[in-house]
């Protein structure tokens, strides 16, 4: 599956089918979050592998009691030790441990979705309760839980904003007209580009007839 395809057809998924992921497997999705960019090449991000059905409650009633956690075959506790940022950036280290993390956290759900696996971000509301469980030091924070798994079912296309409306040019809230052609010129000259590809090569192949 090629980047945009991956990133256009990966969904969150809150039911799972009760099958367990191969380690090996569970190895590459961490690897590739691993490969996430990260400020001043300082790796912030850690990830506790939670499989214990005990925990995998708890996590769930941590988690706005949602039920779907933890029924997720593995569930990642996304941590963060950020104090070498912090020491490198000052205030600023703090953002910045929460860019890297969330880097990692969408890499891992596109690696994922490479091997038709599910996944799910959740957030948390009992924070202590889940600090105490896993023995996660009080310098240490914790960002989310991503949940890892087969999916049931296939899930639906949801809405997603319109680009028009989020976009901006050159200062805050310039955006662009509805009538303006700049989006709907992108679509035209992508198509544009395909004929010319497909004429260019049928003139190729007429010519080597012609020649044969």
């Amino acid at each position: 599956m090629d980047i945009l395809s991956g990133i256009k057809t990966r969904r969150s998924i809150r039911e799972f089918a009760k099958h367990d992921i191969d380690d090996k497997i569970l190895f590459k999705i961490l690897d590739a979050a691993n490969y996430a960019p990260a400020a001043g090449s300082l790796y912030n991000w850690r990830f506790i592998i939670v499989k214990n059905p005990e925990d995998k409650i708890l996590l769930s009633e941590a988690s706005y009691d949602q039920e779907f956690v933890s029924q997720a075959p593995v569930i990642i506790v996304v941590c963060s030790d950020s104090i070498a940022l912090k020491r490198e950036f000052g205030k600023n280290g703090e953002i910045y441990a929460i860019q890297n993390a969330t880097a990692a956290i969408q890499n891992m759900m596109l690696a994922a979705h490479e091997f038709n696996i599910a996944s799910c971000l959740c957030g948390i509301d009992k924070e202590k309760a889940i600090r105490i469980s896993l023995k996660i030091p009080e310098h240490i924070d914790i960002c989310g839980l991503v949940l890892l798994g087969y999916s049931k079912r296939p899930a639906k296309m949801p809405s997603k904003a319109n680009l028009s409306a989020i976009t901006f040019f050159d200062t805050w809230d310039n955006k662009i007209k509805k009538s303006s052609p700049l989006f709907p010129l992108m679509s035209a000259f992508e198509s544009a580009v395909e004929k010319i590809k497909r004429k260019t090569l049928s003139k190729r192949r007429t010519r080597a007839k012609i020649k044969s």
